[in-house]
This record gives structure tokens, C-alpha cells and sequence, in this order.
């Protein structure tokens, strides 16, 4: 689900999480998807000065891309309030959301009451629908790495991770297959890699969006920090201060 945006800091973080050269609008309610423009405001309350930018359409221009809108805000302070106006004329704050017709893709910038009506919903839906694949694929017989990582994933909140999930060629077995692909690659010529489980995770989130996926067949395992007894030392999995061992078995 799309996380409710507040400052400049907010808005870049959530642009991070779409494509650069995806195309940015805004909606105006007589000419449609426009691009946008910022104009920065003033006022005082309690006699205490405040500052914040707002966002409105600008008709004049075409639409830019994620990375130059981030580019151009990038001058003002990652603590500063962005805002719009939502229907009802009040400030509101923002929601991206994806937007996609006849495989042309782009992201809003939409306003509160905008996504509650539109949108919510909608995510909803795509998580629910997530939720019931993965579980269906852990009635079968899985390990307690997939166990992990189903766990992770059901605490997300993420439209275009869900949206992921439930592609086709997807699984939460194959998401731990293309961990052990990725560690081998960091790996190099040695036999193990250490990383973290933000690391991990971000290949599982990695693997979910990305439109193809090549992944090397790889035997070995990868454990989070939960750690279990093992009744084996020869091949032990170790975890330490956190980190995720991944080690290819030869």
C-alpha cells in the first residue's frame, strides 16, 4: 500500500521505488494528466513562520520523467512540507500510485481523498490476492528460509511488490534461488558470502519487480538470523551480529 507523503525527504524516497525514466503527472479535474509545478508558500502560525511547497498542473509543458522531477526538488530541504490541494480545497498530503493504459505506464501524484476513493482499494486487492498465492505455495513441503521470507513479504505494504508476487513465473522458492544467485556473484572465487538480511531482502524485493529474471542454478542455502539448532557442523550455516550466511554446498 502507498505510503502517505509529508516532506521533500518523503517524496524522494518514494520516487526512489519506480523507474527513472518512468513518465510523472499530476490531475487536473479540465485538462487531464499534467505535468506539475511547485510553488512555495508561506504563513504563520502562533507567530512561528512556515514554509512549504505546493504542487499544481502546469499545462504549458510535457510530462517529465521520475528523474528529472527528483533532480529539480532536490534543491529544496529534504524537511520541508509538500503538499497539495485536494477536491474539498484543504491541504492534503500526497500518494504515488502507478498508473498503466494500453502498456504505457506512468506514475501520479495524487491527494488524499483522490487515493482513498481511487486507489486504497484497490491495493488492497492486490495484497489480498498476493497473500493467497504465497500461501498456497507454502502448503507445500518449503523450508524455513521460505518461511522467513513469506513472513517478510506479508508484512509489506508495497502495491508494485504484491503486484510482483502474483506474476506468473514467480515464487518464493525461486526468490530464494535468486539469493544464492546474487551471493555467488558477490562472492566472486570464494566459497561463502556474508551479507545482511537488508541485503537479502532487497534481492527478494529485487527479484519480485524486475521484469526478467535470470537466475543461475546454484545448490546451498541462505538463513536469516533465526537461528535453529543443526544436528550437522561440517556444512553449518552461521549467523553472526545479525548477518545472513550464504554458503554454496559442493
Amino acid at each position: 500500500m502507498s505510503k502517505e507523503i509529508k516532506t521533500i525527504k518523503d517524496l524522494q524516497e518514494q520516487l526512489d521505488t519506480y523507474e527513472s525514466n518512468l513518465l510523472l503527472s499530476i490531475v487536473d479535474d479540465e485538462n487531464g494528466y499534467s505535468d506539475i509545478e511547485w510553488i512555495k508558500e508561506k504563513g504563520r502560525k502562533q507567530h512561528v513562520l512556515y514554509q512549504w511547497i505546493k504542487l499544481v498542473a502546469n499545462h504549458s509543458l510535457n510530462l517529465n520523467t521520475v528523474e528529472t522531477f527528483k533532480e529539480k526538488i532536490a534543491q529544496y530541504p529534504e524537511q520541508m512540507i509538500v503538499t497539495l490541494r485536494n477536491r474539498e480545497g484543504k491541504y492534503s498530503r500526497l500518494f504515488l500510485v502507478l498508473e498503466e493504459l494500453d502498456n504505457q505506464k506512468w506514475v501520479m501524484i495524487v491527494d488524499d481523498l483522490t487515493y482513498q476513493d481511487y486507489y486504497q482499494k484497490n491495493e488492497i486487492n492486490w495484497k489480498n490476492k498476493a497473500l493467497e498465492k504465497m500461501l498456497e505455495e507454502m502448503k507445500q513441503e518449503h523450508s524455513d528460509t521460505e518461511d522467513c521470507i513469506h513472513t517478510w513479504l506479508c508484512q509489506q505494504q508495497d502495491e508494485k511488490l504484491f503486484q510482483g508476487i502474483l506474476k506468473e513465473d514467480r515464487t518464493i522458492k525461486g526468490a530464494v534461488m535468486y539469493c544464492l544467485s546474487e551471493a555467488k556473484k558477490q562472492a566472486g572465487t570464494n566459497q561463502s558470502a556474508m551479507v545482511s538480511d537488508e541485503v537479502v531482502f532487497s534481492w527478494v524485493r529485487e527479484y519480485f519487480l524486475l521484469e526478467k529474471v535470470e537466475v543461475a542454478t546454484i545448490q546451498g542455502s541462505v538463513k536469516t538470523n533465526q537461528p535453529k539448532e543443526r544436528k550437522s557442523k561440517k556444512k553449518e550455516e552461521r549467523v553472526v551480529d545479525g548477518q545472513v550466511s550464504l554458503f554454496e554446498e559442493v
